[in-house]
């Protein structure tokens, strides 16, 4: 509610942007049809958004089999599912030019999930969990270089109450080396203790999230955020 006489403000298209799921993107399936759409390149804020790239697939296979290999966004209707329960694996990877964001210049997303069809009519969403990263940054998705930093991490999907673990690694040089960043937990929040290298110019992130059923997912997110 905005009152009156008051200022607010919302920040839009600030890092690190990355895949969002909620119980409006995600995966849905009747039947042996599948109705998939997961913005990849939601804002720091959480606002859901896509971007224009330089290149672009995502493939999905259901039990080893290949059932969509397509130059496009993570928004796709499938039909001829498996009956059976299968392992499905959702990929995505992305890259976009510095003309169009000096941040998330290149992205990969990958889910394994476990689904079979749903009885009658009903609907089952598919498990998908992420891991998103929301550093405090300036408008232009930029963090001081040689300085510590705190990163809050927040996990979507099944895995936010079924967690079972969750690695990440850091790169500060666009993700030629990584080393391991440790997860602290304290009163069921997550967050990464950073010491941003002087001469670093960005911060990229690999995750691996798992939550207590087997489910997985993987991200890369290269130049995450900038630094300066």
């Amino acid at each position: 509610m905005y009152l009156p006489k008051k200022s607010y403000e919302r920040t839009f298209n600030v890092g690190v942007f990355s895949p969002k799921v909620d119980s409006s993107n995600g995966a849905w399936r009747q039947g042996n049809e599948l109705n998939f759409c997961v913005p990849e390149f939601t804002d720091g804020a959480g606002h859901t958004g896509n971007s224009v790239t330089t290149k672009q697939r995502m493939v999905i296979s259901a039990g080893g089999k290949k059932l969509v290999d397509a130059k496009a966004p993570l928004c796709e209707e499938i039909d001829g599912l498996p009956a059976k329960s299968a392992v499905y694996r959702i990929s995505t990877e992305a890259t976009r030019s510095t003309k169009v964001a000096g941040v998330t210049t290149r992205l990969a997303a990958a889910w394994s999930v476990t689904s079979k069809k749903p009885s009658g009519d009903d609907v089952s969403t598919l498990p998908l969990s992420t891991v998103r990263f929301a550093p405090k940054l300036s408008p232009a998705s930029t963090a001081p270089a040689g300085r510590k930093s705190t990163v809050p991490l927040t996990v979507q999907g099944p895995a936010a109450k079924g967690f079972k673990s969750l690695s990440v690694q850091v790169s500060y040089d666009g993700g030629k080396k990584w080393s391991k960043a440790p997860v602290t937990t304290k009163k069921g929040e997550r967050t990464l203790s950073l010491s941003h290298p002087k001469n670093a110019t960005s911060v990229s992130f690999k995750a691996k999230l798992t939550d207590k059923n087997g489910n997985t997912f993987d991200v890369t997110i290269v130049k995450a955020y900038l630094l300066g």
